[in-house]
Formats: C-alpha cells, structure tokens, sequence
C-alpha cells in the first residue's frame, strides 16, 4: 500500500490534530535522517500523529503538540531508569535481551508505555526492523516494517479487555499520558485502579517497579510501593519498607 493511502487512513482514526495536515518540511535531525524511506516520507505527510482515543501513538519532531522524537530519546529523559536492564545480569533470561536502551531510536508507541523502535546499528538497511520494547516485561520482539507497523495502526484491531477497561476507567490519553496501573503496571495488570500519568513519568516508575520485583522484592507475595524524589526532582518508586530513601539518592 502507498504512503498516502496509509496517511489517508491513519487520518481518520486521529483523536488529537497534532501533524494534522503539517507535515515537517525541515532538515531531519541527527538519526532521523537515517529512517527509512517511507517514515521520513510518512513525516513529511504526518509529523506525528494520536490514535485509538490515545492508546496507539506516532512521533513527530520538533512538533510542540505532541511528542518530539529527539526530545523524547534523550537518556536523562527515561531511558536511564532501564539502565539495571542488562543481559549480561541475566544471561539465561530471554526478557534481557534488550540491552541497553541507547542501541534504539524509540519513535512511537501505546497508551501502556511499550515502545516502537529502531536498532541503531540497523538503521542503514533499506527497511529496518521495528522492534517494540515492552515495558512489562522488559524484552525486545520483532514486530515487523514500518509499513506493517502504519497498516496495524491504521486498521481497526486494537481493541481488547485492557484497551476497553482503561478506556472505562482514565478515558481517552493525551500526547504526554500514559495509562496506568495502580499497583504499578509492572506489579498487576488484571487488578488496581487504571490512572492517567504522565508518559515520561510512568516509564521511569515501571522501570523501578520491574528492578525491584526482580532484584528487592523476589520473596515477596505483595510488595508495596512508596515514592521518592531524586536528585532531578523525578518519581521514583522504592518498597514501602525501606521509605528512608531520601532526595538525591539513585537507588532505593
């Protein structure tokens, strides 16, 4: 399928105007301009885009109305709160075989907090592989093209229980909001309340919530969480047990 025939009807499912008929006419930044082919001309047509009430989502760049690709790839943004995720720590563990989050170009993504992606060191082929970087379990599938990727987004199957309860409980999601859940996503996905937060936000607190259910609290049949500020005035989550962290500490 065309480019503009995917643009046509990625248009009809978009609930935000964001990259609205304003496709971005500048010189792509640093990676960027590496994308394939057909990103950089779905960019040029769509700089950026929301769908399906704001559960599926595309990057734009430079765009102030949504999310800004660069922006939003930058390590001291989330990314460094998966730094513990190594495969090195757990060899025999297929759920790291992620590495580090600075090997990919994140560029789009779900109203839950799982992540599309570039491998950087794939990006000179003609059609990379997009990953999706899940935040539940933090393992890396391959999920196809950017085409197939755009013909997904497009069409009309992303539904199911999790899309419809978290419709049913946070609503529709802005640019910069995630749904999730409370206990953590990382802890409980079929109970807790569903809540609106920010998307930077919830990806540095599942980050905590998986290295302390996999690091802290292994032994633990309900580990409650407490929240603390770090040095950058950031949430970060630590057992409610040990809620003597203090401001300025990396680790719980």
């Amino acid at each position: 399928m065309t480019i503009e025939k995917l643009v046509e009807q990625i248009r009809l499912k978009e609930c935000s105007p964001s990259g609205r008929n304003r496709g971005y006419d500048g010189v792509f930044p640093g990676p960027i301009h590496l994308f394939p082919q057909m990103h950089r001309d779905f960019l040029r047509l769509v700089n950026g885009c929301l769908l399906h009430e704001g559960y599926l989502r595309l990057y734009g760049v430079s765009n102030p109305d949504g999310i800004d690709l660069c922006g939003w790839n930058a390590l001291g943004l989330w990314k460094f709160a998966w730094d513990w995720c190594y495969p090195r720590d757990f060899p025999q563990h297929e759920l790291f075989a992620a590495g580090h989050l600075d090997e990919y170009i994140f560029f789009g993504g779900n109203g839950f907090g799982d992540q599309y992606a570039y491998r950087v060191a794939e990006m000179t082929c003609n059609n990379p592989t997009v990953y999706m970087f899940s935040t539940f379990s933090s393992g890396v599938i391959a999920v196809g093209t950017f085409e197939n990727l755009l013909s997904f987004m497009s069409g009309n199957g992303y539904t199911g229980d999790k899309i419809r309860r978290a419709l049913g409980s946070a609503g529709p999601l802005a640019w910069r909001e995630h749904a999730n859940f409370s206990p953590p996503f990382a802890v409980s996905a079929d109970r807790g309340d569903i809540v609106k937060v920010g998307a930077a936000e919830s990806m540095i607190m599942n980050a905590d919530a998986m290295r302390i259910l996999l690091h802290e609290a292994r032994d633990i049949e309900e580990p409650r969480f407490a929240t603390w500020l770090d040095a950058e005035g950031r949430t970060r989550l630590c057992l409610e047990h040990r809620q003597f962290c203090r401001v300025g500490r990396s680790t719980c």
